[in-house]
């Protein structure tokens, strides 16, 4: 894909029982839309996103609030209505674009994941925002001979990637932490910093500022590739993680 022609895109969780809050952490998606346009407008390769930026913020913000329920509304009389993953796009123009797709649960045993073959160059700015230019991921994902997304039939669910200082960064569409233990034995866990390259996850964010979801601290500090594979050979617990699919265990293929 032209580096030039892209959109950003979020993808949200909607669970209509658990109304009124049935688009799972939709702030935050908003927040990070508005900070990625914010960063590409600032950035004079680019200079786009000029109508969801400065004082337009606010209302952009507000229309795709409004936008996204009204996208929902054809589905309010249909009394078996089930979660369904929101695909919301947004062009350099501003235009917000919604699809959705029902949301269909995968087994979480067993799954495996295997390092790339070779670095991300952790400067590359699509890597740290979420947009439909994910040549990036691709290509990981191909280089392991695996399908587009994953999911599939695949024996590895996802590639790990990682940078030129061999720290990890991410999974294709995942985030990434690893158990640890301090001093006194007890558990926590690390997902790597932004820095090293990587996607700001919503789920992410919550998961460090809130640890009542895992009962754990998570902490964002740098793992290194002979880390993540100590603690494989350790038994020690990997997790990955977004706002759909939520936290699950993975196991990383040595």
């Amino acid at each position: 894909m032209d580096c030039y022609e892209f959109e950003l895109l979020e993808s949200i969780l909607y669970d209509p029982s658990k109304a009124p809050n049935e688009f799972y952490l939709l702030e935050g998606h908003i927040s990070r839309l508005k900070k990625s346009a914010a960063d590409f407008f600032e950035d004079p390769k680019y200079g786009f996103f000029k109508e969801c930026v400065n004082k337009n913020q606010e209302v952009f913000a507000k229309n795709v609030r409004s936008k996204i329920n009204q996208h929902v509304k054809k589905y309010e009389d249909d009394k078996n209505n089930k979660q369904r993953i929101i695909r919301l796009t947004v062009n350099k123009d501003g235009v917000i674009d919604i699809t959705d797709r029902l949301y269909t649960p995968i087994s979480l045993e067993g799954l495996k994941i295997k390092l790339d073959t070779k670095p991300i160059d952790s400067n590359n700015k699509f890597l740290k925002h979420k947009t439909t230019n994910r040549e990036y991921y691709n290509e990981a994902r191909q280089r392991l001979g695996l399908g587009p997304t994953p999911g599939s039939d695949d024996p590895i669910f996802d590639v790990l990637l990682y940078n030129d200082q061999n720290e990890i960064t991410e999974c294709s569409s995942f985030n990434i932490a690893v158990q640890f233990f301090d001093e006194n034995g007890t558990s926590y866990w690390k997902t790597p910093p932004i820095e090293c390259g990587l996607l700001k996850g919503v789920y992410r964010g919550k998961l460090i500022t809130d640890e009542k979801i895992i009962d754990e601290k998570i902490i964002d500090e740098v793992i290194t590739v002979e880390e993540i594979k100590q603690a494989q050979r350790d038994g020690r617990k990997i997790k990955c993680f977004d706002s759909v699919m939520k936290d699950f265990y993975v196991e990383l293929e040595l």
